[in-house]
């Protein structure tokens, strides 16, 4: 019985304006599922988090790609009851498809410095776990004044995947501001609502803030 998640949070953007709280919902979430909810392990991607096990969690895009790539392939060893995927930071629709903005990528460049949500849901699955939520808050505006967020293509990507959850921190289509604790609430209540419908992971109180 395992429980592992994959928390991201990123300020700091090379080609981007930098936000203010994406690494303190990363890290609210990361110190939750620790603390709280008894996870075995959280990959935790932020501007200065630490090296785990030797290997970089700064939040690039090969970083994250190494990570994926090892849970696609060791972790069905592992027999993992629950996965969940975290991330707060930029993301972007390119061609019909969604991306996610790692801290070394380039708007403009999507396809070949971001991240597709397709592929990181590819990955989750071939973990071969029982459950795989997603917690996506990569709607906020990447400086682009049309207001369009991510979410039609990876709505219809979970749709065709069992056993796969994703909640948005807001509509697809809509761009939020850095508003402090916009999404930090948002997944506290989304957790407190279904906590219990999964196996392996108990909890009685949520204590959110302390």
């Amino acid at each position: 019985m395992k429980n592992i998640a994959i928390a991201i949070g990123i300020n700091q953007y090379r080609n981007l304006q930098h936000l203010q709280y994406a690494k303190n919902d990363a890290q609210l979430f990361s110190d939750f599922l620790l603390r709280d909810a008894g996870f075995d392990r959280v990959w935790y991607f932020a501007d200065d988090s630490p090296d785990i096990e030797g290997v970089s969690t700064e939040p690039i895009r090969s970083n994250l790609l190494t990570v994926l790539n090892d849970l696609s392939e060791n972790a069905p060893s592992l027999e993992i009851d629950n996965l969940w995927f975290f991330f707060a930071g930029h993301g972007i629709q390119h061609k019909a498809n969604d991306y996610l903005l790692m801290a070394d990528s380039n708007p403009n460049l999507p396809e070949e410095t971001a991240i597709a949500t397709n592929l990181i849901l590819q990955n989750l699955k071939q973990s071969k776990a029982k459950n795989v939520i997603l917690f996506l808050d990569a709607c906020r505006n990447v400086g682009r004044r049309d207001g369009r967020g991510i979410g039609d293509r990876t709505t219809a990507d979970v749709k065709k995947i069992s056993d796969t959850v994703c909640f948005f921190a807001t509509l697809s289509h809509y761009a939020i501001s850095d508003a402090k604790d916009t999404f930090s609430d948002f997944v506290v209540l989304r957790i407190k609502s279904f906590f219990n419908n999964f196996p392996g992971v108990c909890l009685e109180i949520i204590n959110h803030g302390n």
